[in-house]
């Protein structure tokens, strides 16, 4: 995999937000993606996009709770620190809290990506981004979609002892996790052991995935399905889950989940 400019091959821009399973998403997909990455964003949004991080940080302990965003913070700083995950990436950075902002939107269209590769990124994207590549905007998703759309799928398909557990390449729309799928993955429940360990398996997935879909794009591209036809397949409602709060599974729920 290699970071820097070849007019020869397809040009990506990362869109993430750091931590434990960024990182491992970004690990596996440079090691097997035949493509440069020319770029990066960062995003420091916690809840509100383009609010001050003050303001910011306190909506989300409003949102979420203290436990829970204490498991954000060991995910996105002291886990990739413990087990010795760098960054890996070595190409233009921008760290943005706000993605649609006039700045963000220029910076990307500079680079000239063929595609944007979001994961694990918690910011919704306006069609003046998703059209930025030349080819398409795409996005990994912890989950067999159309099931379980939203923030933090794994912990609600764990809390609700979800059979089906997995993970997709996506084309991004204007709705959050609504658009075509070009590649879904089961994940076989002997792997299932806890939120972390479960989303650190279909992380490492995710990035082995999504450069076998980039490294033959039209040939995943031609064969995506929408979600409404998938739907059926999956056999539950598709719906949005957004960020946890205390009230819905509570201190214990969140706890068993870990």
């Amino acid at each position: 995999m290699k970071l820097t400019n070849d007019t020869n091959r397809k040009r990506v821009v990362l869109l993430t937000r750091d931590g434990l399973y960024s990182r491992l998403f970004v690990r596996e997909f440079l090691a097997s993606a035949e493509l440069d990455v020319v770029g990066i964003v960062y995003s420091t949004s916690y809840l509100s996009r383009g609010a001050t991080p003050i303001v910011d940080i306190f909506r989300f302990l409003a949102k979420v709770g203290l436990f829970y965003a204490m498991y954000q913070a060991y995910i996105a700083w002291f886990l990739p620190w413990c087990k010795g995950l760098s960054r890996g990436v070595n190409c233009p950075i921008l760290k943005s809290n706000n993605i649609n902002s006039e700045l963000t939107v220029a910076w990307l269209r500079e680079l000239k990506p063929d595609f944007l590769l979001s994961c694990h990124f918690n910011q919704k994207m306006f069609q003046s981004v998703i059209d930025v590549p030349n080819f398409a905007a795409l996005n990994f998703h912890p989950s067999y979609l159309p099931a379980w759309r939203g923030v933090d799928p794994v912990l609600f398909a764990l809390q609700e002892k979800c059979s089906v557990l997995g993970c997709s390449i996506h084309r991004v729309t204007a709705e959050i996790d609504e658009g075509d799928v070009l590649l879904r993955e089961k994940l076989g429940n002997e792997h299932v052991a806890g939120l972390i360990k479960t989303n650190e398996v279909l992380f490492t997935l995710g990035g082995r995935m999504a450069a076998e879909v980039l490294n033959d794009f039209d040939s995943f591209d031609g064969r995506r399905l929408s979600q409404a036809a998938l739907e059926a397949v999956v056999g539950r409602e598709a719906r949005y889950d957004g960020w946890y709060n205390v009230g819905q599974l509570g201190l214990v729920g969140l706890w068993k989940a870990l």
